[in-house]
């Protein structure tokens, strides 16, 4: 596996994330960002030019770029790409990531950067959600990295499988006992593991993936907010508030009469730069033709 090398400050800082087209008429353009690290999820077919080779990608493959270096898209059928840009430091964390993702390999990451679109593309401020957002790009970076280390182990693949299942029916779960009895492994294994893999403890990891449940029922239907907590595991009404408030930022009931929205007061604009787009771009970060 070939991999690239980010260095990050913050591996919960996400600087911006983007859904642009890529077009035919764009072959010559040359996407180069020297201040911010790169995952490009492409939604088309086509190849890629990096470092004078020319690699082929499929709908749903994923690139991992690093500041400063180049590359070059020649799509086969027109389509768009989701683009998320983390910031580059001089010091501080040094993550070996892949290169390329191929899409039956990061399924779960697809579904990450889902959600952090979904939570930061609305158009009322999402300054509240800041927790959430963190702990997403987190995850989305430890399972890059993660990539890198796999050993096809049996034992690493029931830790992926319990995660994916806590993923997917976030309301199950159990005792720490009981979760390691599923996976066939001992509980200190399967913590250390798990933590290893998916950048969270498992009690973090089961939190975060219920209150983004609970999120979407808020938004998307009238369940009573009682009923949404006995679905997402919290039959409790105050132990559900508590932990919605301590991940979110407010109480359930304010975050569905704000329309999904977890501020509280009106939110500032941030006074910042965001990285250029291919349709408008700037001087110094500006993709170039050739």
């Amino acid at each position: 596996m070939k991999t690239t090398q980010f260095i990050i400050k913050n591996l919960t800082e996400l600087y911006n994330i983007a859904c642009l087209p890529l077009l035919r008429q764009d072959e010559n353009t040359v996407w180069n960002s020297p201040r911010w690290h790169r995952l490009h999820w492409l939604q088309c077919r086509g190849t890629c030019e990096r470092n004078g080779n020319r690699t082929r990608f499929a709908s749903g493959d994923m690139l991992l770029i690093a500041a400063g270096e180049e590359v070059r898209f020649s799509v086969a059928d027109e389509g768009f790409q989701y683009l998320l840009y983390f910031p580059s430091a001089r010091h501080g964390v040094r993550l070996e990531v892949p290169q390329y993702i191929d899409s039956a390999t990061n399924h779960i990451i697809g579904e990450w950067i889902l959600r952090l679109w979904e939570l930061l593309s609305r158009p009322q401020g999402t300054g509240g959600n800041a927790i959430m957002t963190g702990a997403l790009t987190q995850m989305i970076l430890a399972e890059c990295h993660r990539l890198t280390q796999e050993n096809g182990s049996e034992s690493v693949g029931a830790v992926r499988r319990l995660g994916r299942e806590l993923a997917t029916y976030p309301e199950s779960g159990g005792s720490a006992e009981a979760l390691a009895r599923r996976a066939g492994l001992s509980r200190n294994y399967l913590a250390r593991q798990f933590r290893e893999l998916f950048g969270a403890s498992i009690p973090e990891f089961q939190r975060l993936k219920r209150i983004d449940r609970a999120m979407l029922y808020l938004e998307s239907t009238d369940m009573r907010i009682t009923e949404i907590g006995t679905r997402v595991g919290y039959p409790d009404p105050a132990h559900f508030n508590k932990r919605f408030r301590e991940t979110a930022g407010c109480s359930p009931s304010h975050y569905r009469e704000n329309g999904g929205s977890t501020d509280i007061w009106p939110p500032t604009p941030p006074d910042t730069e965001f990285p250029p787009a291919p349709q408008s771009p700037a001087r110094s970060e500006a993709p170039t033709s050739s």
